[in-house]
């Protein structure tokens, strides 16, 4: 087995800092010796969060957050999923920032789970920018300050880049 070539690489378990254009750079790989390649990082890259959208009679906004901001990362998303425990089909939507424009558009069932996960992770426009989610207008909601006694589970899968 002396003739099989030798790969050399560092392992990564951060982000690596950017290097000058036109730099060399040493291949990574995670701690048990798989070379990391986008789209997925190393585990310690990528964050998760869970939050519920509920509103009532007496909640005018239910803007709520799903994942704060990093201020040394940007948090792309590549897997947003969410339930609905109501017998109303609903619409949630995904926006970076509060009271930002909406990015994603997840349609629910009346208690169903639904999901998106776009090809490639959605590239966050700004560092420090938390993602919120609140409801949308559909077919079933005309007024979204009127969706009284719904909750809905969201959760989400993010790829922090430097």
């Amino acid at each position: 087995m002396s003739n099989v070539p030798k790969v050399a690489g560092v392992v990564t378990t951060t982000h690596p800092t950017a290097l000058p254009n036109g730099q060399p750079i040493k291949a990574a790989y995670d701690g048990e010796g798989r070379q990391i390649v986008m789209p997925f990082c190393a585990r310690g890259l990528i964050a998760t969060a869970v939050c519920t959208v509920q509103n009532s009679a007496a909640v005018a906004d239910c803007e709520t957050l799903l994942i704060a901001g990093d201020t040394t990362n940007f948090l792309d998303p590549y897997y947003v999923y969410a339930s609905n425990a109501s017998t109303n089909a609903i619409r949630i939507v995904l926006r970076t920032g509060s009271a930002g424009t909406d990015i994603m558009a997840l349609d629910i069932a009346a208690n169903g789970v639904s999901s998106i996960q776009p090809p490639l992770p959605y590239p966050q426009s700004e560092k420090s920018q938390g993602w919120y989610v609140d409801f949308g207008v559909n077919a079933s909601i005309l007024d979204v300050n009127d969706v009284t006694n719904t909750a809905v589970v969201v959760g989400g899968f993010f790829i922090r880049n430097g």
